[in-house]
Parts: C-alpha cells; sequence; structure tokens
C-alpha cells in the first residue's frame, strides 16, 4: 500500500484552495508560498518526490555566501507530462533562496499551453468562459530570470536551469559577482543595463526574453533553428514581472514602466479582439501569448501562427 506524503497533502491542499483564492494558470496564489516552503523544509523527501514527476531539484551555493545559505533551483524536465498535478506546474524556473529558517521565493509564470493542447485551454472554453485581455509577441529565445536575493544583497540573474554563478559543463559555484553562464553573459552584453538595475525593483521578478539566433556556444544556443527565420536582430525584450509579496503576475499594461525605466523594448503588443481574430494568422512571427481573465483567475495561453507551423514541418521533414 503506498504511504501518503506531505507532496500528496500538498496537492490536496492546493486543488481545495483553487475555488477560493485567486489563481494563475489554474493554481491558487496561496500555493506558491507553500510550495517553496514544502520543498526547503523538507528537501531530501521533496527532491525524490518531485523527481517521479521529472523535476529536477538542484542545491547551489556560490562562493562567499554563508554557510546556512542556499539557492534551490526547480525544474520540470523535458520527460514531465504530469501536468495536472500543480508542483510540477509550478516547477518552472522557481528559485527559492534560504539562509536558515528565513524562505524567499522567486517565480517565473507557471507552466502554460498552446491553445487545444489540453484540457483547460480548448478554444471552446477559453471563448466561453474567459475575457481575452491582452495579446503579445512570442519571441524565440531564452527565458531570463532576474530577481534581487536579500540574502545575498544582490541581483541573480538565471535561465530556467542555470543562475549566472553556475556553469553545469564545470559543476560549481564561482563567485557570485562573476557571470560565468554563457546565455547570461551574452544576455548581458546585448542588454549592459542589465548590470545596473534601479533598487527600488527588488519587489519584483524581472522577467525577460534574449533572442540572438545566431549565437551559439557548445549546446548552449538563443533560439531554435527556426527561431532563424523570424527573429530580424538579436535583442533582450522585457515580458513582465512578477511581486514577490503577493505572486501576482503583472500584466502587458502594468509593467511597461519597468520596461521604459529599464530602457529595454518590451514585446509587442498585438491589437486582437477575440481568440478567433488569432488562430491561423500567417505573420511572420513565432506567435502569440495571449493573457484570458475571469473573476480571480488569470490564464495564459499560447498561438503559433500558420507560417510558424509551416516552417517547423518543413524543417522537420529535412
Amino acid at each position: 500500500m503506498r504511504v501518503r506524503t506531505e507532496a500528496d497533502d500538498f496537492t490536496r491542499v492546493a486543488a481545495a484552495e483553487r475555488d477560493v483564492a485567486h489563481y494563475e494558470n489554474g493554481v491558487p496564489l496561496e500555493a506558491f508560498r507553500k510550495f517553496a516552503v514544502y520543498v526547503a523544509e523538507n528537501l531530501r523527501e521533496a527532491t525524490k518526490q518531485l523527481s517521479r514527476i521529472k523535476v529536477n531539484v538542484k542545491v547551489l551555493r556560490p562562493k562567499g555566501a554563508p554557510r546556512v545559505y542556499r539557492l534551490i533551483s526547480v525544474n520540470y524536465t523535458n520527460k514531465c507530462r504530469r501536468w495536472g498535478r500543480p508542483e510540477a506546474r509550478l516547477s518552472r524556473g522557481l528559485y527559492i533562496s534560504q539562509l536558515g529558517d528565513d524562505i524567499v521565493s522567486f517565480y517565473s509564470p507557471t507552466k502554460f499551453f498552446n491553445v487545444n493542447e489540453r484540457e483547460g485551454w480548448f478554444e471552446r472554453e477559453l471563448a466561453s468562459s474567459y475575457r481575452l485581455r491582452e495579446v503579445t509577441v512570442k519571441h524565440g529565445g531564452t527565458l531570463l530570470i532576474v530577481f534581487r536575493d536579500p540574502h545575498l544583497d544582490r541581483w541573480v540573474y538565471a535561465t530556467r536551469r542555470y543562475p549566472h554563478f553556475y556553469f553545469p559543463k564545470f559543476g560549481y559555484c564561482s563567485s557570485a559577482d562573476k557571470v560565468v553562464h554563457p546565455q547570461i553573459a551574452r544576455a548581458l552584453e546585448l542588454a549592459p543595463q542589465l548590470r545596473n538595475i534601479p533598487q527600488h525593483l527588488e519587489d519584483y521578478v524581472l522577467l525577460f526574453e534574449v533572442v540572438d539566433p545566431d549565437w551559439s556556444l557548445g549546446d548552449f544556443t538563443l533560439g531554435s533553428s527556426a527561431a532563424r527565420m523570424f527573429e530580424k536582430r538579436a535583442a533582450v525584450y522585457f515580458i513582465t514581472a512578477r511581486r514577490t509579496g503577493d505572486f501576482r503576475l503583472l500584466s502587458y499594461r502594468e509593467s511597461a514602466w519597468i520596461a521604459s525605466e529599464l530602457g529595454l523594448p518590451q514585446v509587442e503588443h498585438v491589437d486582437a479582439n477575440s481568440l478567433a481574430d488569432l488562430l491561423g494568422r500567417g505573420e511572420k512571427v513565432e506567435g502569440y501569448v495571449l493573457w484570458f481573465e475571469r473573476e480571480g483567475e488569470a490564464k495564459l495561453a499560447k498561438v503559433k501562427t500558420a507560417t510558424y507551423v509551416a516552417v517547423t514541418k518543413l524543417l522537420n521533414i529535412c
């Protein structure tokens, strides 16, 4: 007989809160804090339980950090398919900073899906039950997650898998002041102003898309082969931000002031009145990110353009 674990309790509580809490992509915002605390306080068990659903947990300690400090990376793998589990959807570039009993977590957007990819994202449900709030262009690059770690008293730059002070090829942590991860180093070359982020943005997780389809270093790239057909230039685009206090993800319009303050372009806004306006569009972009909402809930969805679908099919054939 299978023994119930704390991970099972977390899944049950998250599901119970769904009807009473504000939530994002089907996950209650209250679950964000509880999941991070569960992982940090039960690291060994959490690592074991999450590995069963193909989620990786890494513990990182940069040189010079206090002995009781650790940065925990939680990220689903390409083999993860247990999307009905809230902990799987929360494990999308999650970083947990822990100094003794003090735990602070930094989330990128929770896992979301293409329109018509799975239940909850079917066109008929989105069109009938939600209001389309806004649409932005989806670029083909690498997600950059930037947050200020209060325990290190510095900004941390990370991809979904690696922070800036960890280089997986060598498997060690260098000084937290030195950027060694090649994708992040390239991002800071393209947008050097990110080295001097204003202190008053410390209450936000800042999210960017790093686009450079012609750049590669070994196995590292900043875009797929298809991206070369759609991206016109190398750039760092500001996407949006998440407040660390209440975990609320800001919309495009709510976060536009941050892009202006950083002096970076924000992902382009698209005029569209409905989901039907976007499906089948042949514009030469990879696709769109759609923000739907209804009372107490935000739901993100992706739509690939007809042109992108045709190009990827051709590349797969070749």
